[in-house]
């Protein structure tokens, strides 16, 4: 080949290298950060900072009255691996917008795990001399009202689970005559129950949804109905009978 036809030839592959560069230099993309308190460093490549470009955790909520998150404050919490037999403790909150669990690292940046890799975080709230631990699960059926990956706690455990699901709608009005628009967070909750492996939605017929799911000990729920006067209008009476139930 002809040295001038060479010299073309590795000033285009140069000028094509540096354009690849400029590219990459100015496409915005999460930065990967290795949490330290990880204890399998297989899983590094899943940490990311995120961007304020559309990113799980770019939305800061700006301008927006309330907490989007379960806990006042970034916790430790144990948090449960779908692909390894062990668990991690990490600083950490769940965003009840999004349902997406949160961490932070040593220098306090945001971290996000795959939906997918987690089935369970647990912490605990300290009142007084006693010690409260919350269990909240994920990796039920979607249904209308819930999605594959939300978090519900779990207040009892058994064959018949009591689960509570808590979220936050994100609200905004507008004022007609000055123009100004407000946005606010609304905490609501909805109580379900499971029972082999099907999510059930207590609303308005509670009573009956429950009394259908423990039909294969009806009469002696009936008994223990009326030996208790149980109504099962309140979680208190629910975790009561659910309790009892998973105890026969």
């Amino acid at each position: 080949m002809h040295f001038n036809q060479v010299f073309r030839y590795f000033s285009y592959c140069l000028l094509i290298a540096f354009k690849q560069i400029a590219v990459a230099q100015t496409t915005s993309s999460p930065t990967k950060v290795v949490n330290p308190n990880w204890p399998d460093l297989r899983f590094k490549q899943e940490l990311f900072i995120y961007q304020p470009d559309g990113s799980p955790i770019k939305r800061g909520y700006q301008n927006v009255t309330g907490s989007p998150y379960l806990l006042p404050s970034m916790k430790k919490v144990k948090v449960f691996l779908t692909d390894i037999k062990q668990y991690v403790e990490v600083i950490g909150n769940l965003d009840l917008y999004s349902h997406e669990l949160l961490f932070l690292d040593e220098k306090k940046t945001p971290l996000l795990v795959s939906e997918d890799r987690m089935s369970e975080f647990n912490y605990a709230d300290t009142t007084g001399n006693s010690i409260t631990l919350h269990k909240l699960v994920n990796g039920f059926a979607p249904t209308a009202l819930t999605g594959k990956y939300d978090y519900f706690e779990v207040l009892a455990d058994g064959k018949i689970s009591f689960l509570q699901l808590r979220k936050v709608s994100l609200i905004e009005s507008k004022n007609d005559l000055t123009g100004e628009r407000n946005s606010y967070f609304d905490p609501y909750k909805e109580n379900f129950i499971s029972k082999d492996g099907n999510l059930i939605r207590l609303g308005k017929k509670q009573k009956e949804a429950i009394l259908s799911a423990m039909d294969d000990q009806k009469a002696v729920i009936s008994t223990y109905l009326q030996e208790k006067k149980l109504t099962l209008k309140t979680e208190v009476e629910i975790l009561q009978l659910i309790q009892y139930y998973n105890s026969l």
